[in-house]
């Protein structure tokens, strides 16, 4: 695939008019730059704090930080509660907000090391408010980034005090670490409730059920799972003959940044396996219909940017075999890929080739099997063992 100039602010990487207007209007009202005292509140950043998924705690320090209602020396002067302006920790320059939490030489370490590896311009952050508008009308941020920042936040300013009163260093790598452990914790605790982190599905029909190929055929059904709150996802890739009996599965975690995508690699592992181990003759099922429609269509373009790559592979292997055939499949006729996937984003189960299916996976390939009254005895269904072929 060649390189190809994208306009980041859009899903399909297109630039129009009217996406650079509202583009530059948004640019010009983050970067009103006011005086370092102001308590002039955007009213954006307000619904901003309570939409963003952290800790009441730190949601409450996120929303000090806006209104300037910290104590950094700087306040502290001005509020003629002390003589000394200077930083606890470089002792070179004036401890304002925007000192402490980007211009500090260590934090500026914690911003670069941490997994969004940033790198802090001190000429462009002059105003907290300002830069947190930016951050948080960022395309480029998911949720779990923003949750991420508030974190680094709120444990940048803990070092800081525990420098100012105990005279302990801050350490960048301690700061980044109990961040990112916080935030993992948190979305971990959450995911608890979740029933069903999948999206971007067609619609069902009453009675759906997976339908077997023909004698000389295998069917491969793949299926994702995906959550926009959490950078993990997982696949699940399942083969079954004309009988309804296990060939082989496949599961595993991967990085994803939308439903789409996660379908989308679900498919590709599912090509590449198929293509590993022989396979001539096959029926691959998606129950994502976008993505069936952009392969079908060969028109990436019209999808997500960022799935580009993955969908000119996709359309590469599939035309690869003349044998390879793709088919949307409601949800319904989908359950055992659905059932691996979730598995696996729920760490239930090991990652890699399935060689023998689990109790409940085998009940439900039992209650999808053709019934024994179609000619096809599906006894064979259980105590299966992996087929390398």
């Amino acid at each position: 695939m060649e390189d190809k100039l994208v306009w980041t602010k859009s899903k399909n990487g297109v630039y129009t008019v009217k996406l650079g207007y509202h583009s530059r209007k948004s640019c010009k009202s983050a970067n009103v730059a006011r005086p370092s005292s102001s308590t002039v509140i955007h009213p954006s950043c307000w619904k901003s704090i309570w939409k963003i998924k952290v800790i009441p705690r730190v949601q409450q320090f996120i929303w000090r930080l806006l209104s300037r209602a910290i104590a950094t020396k700087a306040a502290l002067v001005r509020r003629r509660r002390s003589q000394d302006n200077l930083c606890p920790v470089c002792v070179e320059a004036e401890e304002s907000i925007e000192h402490v939490f980007f211009h500090c030489p260590w934090t500026r370490c914690v911003w670069f090391g941490c997994s969004l590896g940033a790198r802090v311009d001190i000429s462009s952050i002059s105003n907290f408010n300002a830069w947190w508008i930016l951050m948080t009308n960022s395309p480029q941020l998911s949720k779990h980034d923003l949750s991420l920042i508030c974190w680094l936040l709120w444990f940048i300013w803990k070092a800081r005090n525990e420098m100012t009163f105990d005279q302990r260093e801050p350490n960048p790598n301690f700061v980044i670490e109990m961040a990112r452990k916080n935030n993992v914790d948190f979305w971990a605790h959450c995911a608890k409730n979740w029933k069903e982190p999948l999206g971007s599905r067609g619609c069902d029909s009453p009675g759906t059920k997976w339908s077997p190929p023909d004698h000389v055929s295998l069917k491969i059904n793949c299926d994702g799972a995906f959550s926009s709150y959490v950078s993990d996802a997982a696949i699940g890739v399942i083969c079954r003959d004309f009988a309804g009996s296990f060939r082989w599965g496949f599961v595993d975690k991967v990085k994803s940044i939308s439903a789409f995508m996660t379908e989308a690699l679900a498919l590709k592992r599912a090509l590449l396996s198929a293509l590993d181990l022989g396979h001539d003759k096959v029926i691959f099922e998606t129950d994502c219909l976008s993505l069936l429609l952009c392969v079908q269509t060969k028109s990436p373009d019209k999808y997500d940017w960022k799935c580009r790559g993955i969908i000119y592979d996709i359309i590469r292997l599939l035309s690869s075999r003349v044998g390879f055939s793709l088919f949307f499949s409601p949800r319904g006729g989908n359950g055992a890929a659905d059932f691996l996937a979730a598995d696996a984003y729920k760490g239930v189960c090991p990652v890699g080739w399935v060689q023998r299916p689990t109790p409940a996976l085998l009940s439900l390939l039992a209650l999808e099997a053709p019934k024994t009254g179609d000619g096809v005895d599906n006894s064979s269904i259980s105590g299966v063992t992996f087929e390398g072929g």
